[in-house]
């Protein structure tokens, strides 16, 4: 299977659990090895879940200059990443912090510093998208100049738009337009999923979505077939946090869709990577190998 060009951002991220939402006011709670930091971002969660899995990848980013871009970049080139797309532009490196409460429900602050005003060297993104078989472009500013030139190199585009609910939306309007596979989070949708999507396919010419239903599991549409169903979330462990489940869906699906070219066995397979990774705390962390994978699926679904 030929490499994964993946263009996101990666942070330093801190989980916290809370007893409930909304929180109650207090100034200060003692906690024991409840606090969490470790790296995670989209960008750094999907090249940590394919090269899990097993696939060569491509990674695009931007990082700091700081003592947490140097955390950052070690973690990176520990995965086998090449150094080359690693670019360190930012003063400052991005940060999040998670609250996260026994059901699984988070409240994310994300700092991206002026990341949006940032544009990634043209000439380096190029060489490794000629290199990829299907490009990951997430849904950052940073990403828009290679939709064009992925188009024109005939690569898959993949995208997730994540709490999505307007069609007119000018912010996902060109990555609407340009994605060949669609993710987003059903969590804001004020229509039902599958008429959200009727909308969206007749709108955009979108060959696949992928909607992510939460516990209820996913929906998804294939254009070549005519096809729009839902796909049973799978239960394989206490759900801890939720925070990078979109994730662990995409990055699985996208795997699994890249080696076989079937959406219906990918999106089965999706359903266990991501059951397995909410059991663990934390965007980058409870990932699974291809084995494991198939293991599983064999043993819950059957295959």
């Amino acid at each position: 299977m030929s490499k994964i060009f993946i263009m996101g951002l990666a942070n330093i991220e801190v989980t916290c659990p809370v007893d409930a939402f909304p929180l109650e006011y207090s100034p200060i709670q003692f906690m024991s090895f409840k606090l969490s930091s470790s790296v995670s971002g989209v960008g750094y969660n999907l090249t940590k879940a394919f090269k899990t899995l097993g696939a060569e990848v491509e990674l695009c980013t931007i990082l700091g200059k700081d003592g947490n871009g140097s955390v950052i970049y070690n973690e990176m080139t520990g995965l086998g990443i090449p150094e080359d797309g690693l670019v360190r532009c930012m003063d400052q490196s991005f940060a999040s912090v998670i609250l996260y409460d026994q059901e699984g429900r988070r409240k994310i602050f994300c700092d991206l510093k002026n990341a949006q005003e940032m544009v990634y060297p043209y000439e380096i993104a190029k060489k490794k998208l000629m290199n990829s078989s299907i490009a990951v472009l997430c849904n950052t500013n940073l990403s828009r100049p290679f939709l064009k030139l992925a188009k024109e190199l005939n690569i898959p585009i993949v995208t997730d738009v994540h709490v999505i609910n307007d069609l007119e939306d000018e912010y996902h309007k060109e990555f609407l337009t340009y994605a060949d596979i669609l993710f987003m989070s059903h969590e804001r949708l004020t229509d039902t999923p599958e008429e959200f999507v009727k909308k969206l396919t007749n709108k955009y010419n979108t060959k696949i979505v992928v909607v992510g239903l939460g516990k209820e599991g996913a929906l998804l549409y294939v254009r070549e077939d005519n096809f729009l169903g839902r796909f049973n979330a799978v239960s394989l462990r206490p759900v801890v946090n939720t925070v990078g489940a979109g994730d662990a869906l995409l990055s699985s699906f996208v795997y699994f869709y890249n080696k076989d070219k079937n959406p219906y066995e990918a999106v089965k397979k999706a359903m266990i990577f991501a059951g397995n990774k909410i059991g663990y705390n934390g965007g980058a962390s409870g990932f699974i190998c291809e084995e494991e994978v198939n293991e599983m699926y064999t043993q819950y679904i059957g295959g």
